[in-house]
């Protein structure tokens, strides 16, 4: 079982690393280059509401991930290939640091083996992290 635990701990270390590097940017406000008007115009209507796009937020010490992406096979990743193998691979580890995030394994275990034994491993972990409300 030790060994069992320390590739588990390299895995896990290497999904922290790639969710930390996937962290998706901040939009900037953008500045208007046109030019002044004289008086503004005033209306009686409300502005249109629109509601704005979730933005994921990772996990602090205040709380859990908020708003996490759903992983999406990519194509590329169903060729039999070495491109379609490091597609699948880097699917396969979104799909795992998905569950660790948010506890829902389902992305990660619709795709493995039942016979994978890191995969198990991985999904009790996942499950775990989220027992009792953490």
């Amino acid at each position: 079982m030790g060994r069992a635990v320390l590739v588990a701990a390299a895995l896990i270390a290497g999904v922290l690393a790639l969710v930390g590097c996937s962290t998706p940017p901040t939009a900037t406000p953008s500045s208007s280059t046109g030019a002044a008007t004289s008086a503004p115009v005033e209306s009686t209507a409300p502005p249109p509401t629109t509601a704005a796009p979730a933005v994921y937020k990772p996990a602090t010490d205040q709380g859990p991930a908020e708003n996490v992406p759903v992983p999406v096979l990519p194509d590329k990743a169903k060729e039999f290939s070495k491109e379609g193998l490091m597609a699948f691979t880097e699917y396969w580890y979104s799909t795992l640091g998905y569950a660790f995030e948010t506890g829902d394994t389902k992305p990660m275990t619709d795709i493995t083996g039942t016979g994978c034994p890191i995969c198990s491993v991985m999904t009790k972990a996942a499950v775990a992290w989220h027992e009792e409300g953490r």
